[in-house]
């Protein structure tokens, strides 16, 4: 775990005791969530939601800033005559159409790019495109036939949207083949933390944050759920350690700074 300068709560900041949120995915494409008590309330015993209650905002509509993209995509466009066999083109192109919103058309050149060259990457590509559309079944679809092929990222999908589920043997399955392929890879114990957290294996959801770190030692969102899980096994003060390590890797992350401050204040620390 890395050390950084210890930061300081401000004596202003207000104690909220917000509920603690853990993200699903480990990037913006799965942007799932499990719910649990503001950190001082499951300190003093209340009750953690059931599997089920846990999942909050899943598959929540994907917006993005269209501004700015919508000029380059239109210039794109005119070149589709000269370019629309090149797969490469069609992949740049349903980028710029998922960036300006129009998710429609993205998906439609997606699956141009994939015809054109069926590669692993296009297929990927068309699956993310068709969950930021919500079409799920589509996206479980190709990641599904992906990870039978060992791709990393589409199993690493496909644990994920288990876990969303609440299918969390489905999702061990999927974490045991992600070790398999890559026992190293940051994500697969990122997400095989997520799921130990809500099947209550504390100990272990620590473990793996833990393991996670050592390749991404300046992981907010991996900091902020160790805090987590060392909260649930007990431990407040190695708990308090890690959130003053997320707010010092980004001071103007809220989500870390107010758990900081919730359990700070209910330790009696600053």
């Amino acid at each position: 775990m890395i050390e950084l300068g210890a930061p300081r709560l401000p004596d202003s900041l207000a104690v909220r005791e917000q509920d603690a949120e853990v993200e699903i995915g480990f990037d913006a494409a799965l942007n799932g969530k499990l719910l649990f008590p503001s950190l001082p309330k499951l300190l003093q015993g209340r009750r953690v939601p059931s599997r089920e209650e846990q999942i909050r905002e899943f598959r929540e509509p994907a917006s993005f800033p269209s501004e700015g993209f919508q000029s380059e995509l239109e210039r794109l466009l005119l070149r589709y005559d000269e370019f629309n066999d090149s797969a490469a083109y069609l992949a740049r192109v349903a980028d710029l159409a998922v960036l300006s919103g129009r998710l429609e058309q993205a998906f439609s050149l997606a699956n141009e790019a994939m015809e054109a060259n069926p590669a692993p990457e296009y297929k990927y590509r068309l699956a993310e495109i068709a969950y930021f559309g919500s079409d799920v079944r589509k996206a479980r679809s190709i990641w599904a036939e992906l990870a039978a092929q060992g791709h990393m990222d589409a199993v690493l999908r496909m644990a994920q949207l288990s876990i969303a589920e609440s299918d969390d043997e489905g999702a061990a399955a999927w974490l045991d083949e992600a070790m398999r392929i890559d026992g190293a890879d940051w994500r697969g114990h990122l997400t095989a933390g997520v799921l130990a957290l809500k099947s209550g294996e504390h100990e272990r959801a620590v473990r793996h944050f833990r393991m996670a770190m050592e390749e991404r030692p300046r992981s907010v969102q991996t900091y902020y759920n160790l805090a987590l899980a060392h909260v649930l096994s007990g431990s407040v003060k190695h708990a308090i350690r890690a959130l003053r390590i997320a707010v010092g890797l980004n001071p103007f992350g809220q989500k870390a700074l107010m758990a900081w401050a919730d359990l700070s204040a209910h330790a009696g620390q600053s």
